[in-house]
């Protein structure tokens, strides 16, 4: 067992539904988990979480049953063509989760522009009471930490930090270290050194191919040990690989136990 606050992201498991997710989240030991309310590549079941509609309600209710709560729904990706008529959907949505926070991307060269939208959110977000947090993603416009830490200041937002693009954007526990007062989320997985060779490797590794905790080279040792242990801990690790003996039960306990053991190393580290 652990003190930190642990949840699982739909990603590990994107085939199951909201209220299934909650289920074998909750079968696990996870105290929480992130949602993935809108389908980001077309091979991902979309999922009608609109207002009104039967599987935002069941999610509602099975989170009661259950004892899980929503923490992040994700995610909104501004593009340069998002508008507040594509994000308001999805914070209504993040809010009668109940959830704490809402993911925003970037993948926008054009800073001003970004900087506006991500201000656009988080004014939207804060109205619902939602906070919104930056995730700086390896195969996207925002891929450094330093950017993103200087965009969430200028938006007045947090920052979600991911151990498998921090390992594939190089960024270090120093610089994690400087950012820690903005993190509001992290999300733990694991991953070889060697980087994929082209976007497109890069993407498949992010969406099919993560380790889970423990299991490669990324410092996730390091990044617990730079963020504050009030600070939600996240297992996102979706592994076509892993799932091929698992059932979604059994990968999600595993992902529990292997998370957990590494938040246990982290912490032993700090009594050093």
């Amino acid at each position: 067992m652990t003190d930190r606050t642990l949840g699982l992201a739909h990603l590990s498991l994107i085939e199951l539904t909201p209220p299934q997710l909650v289920e074998v989240a909750a079968g696990a030991g996870f105290e929480v988990v992130g949602v993935r309310a809108r389908a980001v590549t077309a091979a991902e079941s979309p999922f009608d979480l609109s207002i009104g509609s039967p599987l935002l309600q069941q999610t509602v209710e099975r989170c009661a049953d259950l004892g899980v709560s929503v923490q992040d729904v994700e995610f909104i990706l501004l593009n340069g063509a998002v508008t507040q008529d594509d994000w308001l959907p999805m914070l209504d949505t993040a809010a009668a989760l109940g959830a704490q926070s809402v993911t925003v991307a970037v993948d926008d060269p054009d800073r001003d522009r970004a900087l506006g939208a991500i201000t656009g959110v988080v004014a939207d977000a804060r109205d619902r009471s939602l906070t919104v947090t930056l995730e700086p993603i390896s195969y996207n416009s925002l891929h450094s930490l330093p950017e993103a830490f200087d965009l969430a200041q200028h938006a007045d937002c947090l920052i979600l930090l991911d151990a498998l693009h921090l390992l594939r954007f190089g960024a270090t526990t120093d610089q994690v270290r400087r950012v820690a007062g903005r993190v509001g989320l992290v999300q733990v997985c694991d991953a070889p050194a060697q980087r994929p060779a082209d976007k497109a490797a890069l993407v498949a590794e992010s969406r099919v191919e993560r380790l889970a905790p423990g299991l490669g080279d990324a410092d996730v040792t390091g990044l617990l040990q730079a963020v504050a242990p009030e600070v939600v801990v996240s297992v996102e690790c979706p592994s076509a690989i892993g799932r091929r003996t698992r059932s979604a039960q059994q990968w999600a306990q595993y992902l529990y136990d292997t998370t957990v053991s590494a938040i246990k190393e982290a912490e032993e580290g700090h009594d050093d």
